[in-house]
């Protein structure tokens, strides 16, 4: 057997049907005369005609444009600036930094040097000067320094990575793993739809602040919050978007989502 038919033996088999209709990288038509790959550089998108390199038949192909459009409800979001998108045939990656995506509580960057300058000289004082009790009294204060350190470095150095697949759809936090922001693995075949929500997180001068969450509904009807805290309505909605396409889930109207 030839490779290329051992490869696509492989992929019918080991792939769900929803993935095995995917376009190839770099490929979205096929030459209706040969059933040749029609790439990029022989698409003429103004006037919705393509020419095959393999037999030259020149054809239109709005109609096929138009059947392999997803059932979107509102227009299209373009890639946003901060969040990275790679898509193979059988994978889809996003990633972006927490500083590019979520809110600055300056607030709390100020507190959390503010608590720790004035504790971490108090317990080095301690320490060389034998005082293990005050140390021990110390002890909650200091969990609370380390604590507020841990959280304000995340924001600033980790990135969310986004994987999905055939089989799973994963959340991973690196390189600081925060407790308060554990990684997620859900098998693909349990959801149902995403969506995209929005709450006031603070208020400066009674003007209020929004975080916006992406939500993810299962089969069985669970919600659950794969990715919170976005600042921006667009970057959030950019993720539903590409992970809904990828998984060809229809974009349905939920209760309390962003419009």
């Amino acid at each position: 057997m030839p490779q290329d038919d051992r490869i696509t033996e492989y992929q019918d088999r080991d792939f769900p049907a929803i993935f095995r209709d995917l376009p190839k990288l770099g490929s979205q038509l096929k030459c209706p005369n040969c059933e040749h790959d029609i790439f990029s550089d022989d698409i003429n998108i103004d006037k919705a005609i393509a020419k095959c390199s393999n037999c030259h038949s020149v054809f239109p192909f709005e109609e096929e444009t138009k059947n392999q459009q997803w059932n979107r409800r509102r227009p299209e979001i373009f890639q946003p600036e901060g969040i990275e998108m790679f898509r193979l045939r059988n994978e889809l990656n996003l990633d972006f930094k927490w500083q590019n995506t979520k809110s600055t509580h300056w607030f709390m960057v100020l507190f959390t040097i503010m608590w720790n300058a004035m504790l971490i000289p108090a317990a080095v004082g301690a320490l060389l000067s034998g005082q293990f009790m005050a140390l021990l009294f110390m002890s909650v204060h200091l969990m609370v320094g380390a604590g507020l350190i841990f959280n304000l470095l995340s924001n600033f150095i980790n990135r969310t990575f986004i994987t999905v697949n055939a089989y799973n759809l994963i959340i991973e936090h690196r390189p600081i793993r925060n407790p308060f922001k554990p990684n997620e693995e859900i098998p693909v075949a349990q959801v149902s739809q995403l969506y995209v929500k929005r709450k006031v997180t603070s208020r400066t001068n009674g003007v209020p602040s929004y975080g916006h969450t992406i939500m993810v509904i299962l089969k069985n009807g669970r919600q659950f919050k794969l990715i919170e805290g976005m600042k921006n309505a667009d970057k959030a909605l950019y993720i539903e978007q590409e992970i809904e396409y990828f998984l060809k889930i229809d974009d349905r109207p939920v209760p309390g989502e962003v419009k």
